[in-house]
């Protein structure tokens, strides 16, 4: 649990630090997307492990890498929206994946609170008026 609350530090910081400083969404947009892809990718490991490499399986675990690619290239408002969502519509694949046995049953007890941080770090951020428009250009800059 401590490696999770570690890596929801980010999230609470950067969405802090959105209220002072333009960057910060910028980075929070780019931590939120590699981690979304991070928790497909938990899927793909779980497939693999289990031999339960089917078309379906490895796809949804690839879907999170792509959304969260399509929010951080959409930028702006939304894309902290979108996350969010994404987010939270992992939790509920991964109690579905926890009830059927395709994940450990301890997974919940770590997901749940920590998604919990995010979405809200995430929801935060959007709301700071003076980022909403924080999107990143080919060279890193907003």
């Amino acid at each position: 649990m401590q490696l999770g609350l570690a890596g929801a530090m980010p999230f609470a910081a950067l969405a802090i630090l959105t209220f002072f400083f333009g960057w910060a969404a910028n980075y929070l947009l780019l931590y939120a997307s590699i981690i979304l892809a991070f928790m497909g990718g938990i899927h793909w490991g779980c497939a693999m492990n289990k031999e339960l490499a089917t078309l379906g399986r490895l796809g949804s675990s690839v879907a999170p890498a792509l959304i969260a690619w399509a929010a951080v290239s959409l930028g702006g408002y939304s894309a902290f929206f979108i996350l969010a969502t994404a987010f939270a519509l992992l939790l509920a694949y991964d109690l579905y994946a926890t009830r059927i046995g395709l994940v450990p049953g301890w997974y919940p007890s770590l997901r749940i609170p920590l998604t919990l941080i995010v979405v809200a770090s995430l929801l935060l951020a959007a709301s700071t008026t003076d980022f909403a428009t924080a999107t990143l250009a080919p060279d890193g800059t907003s």
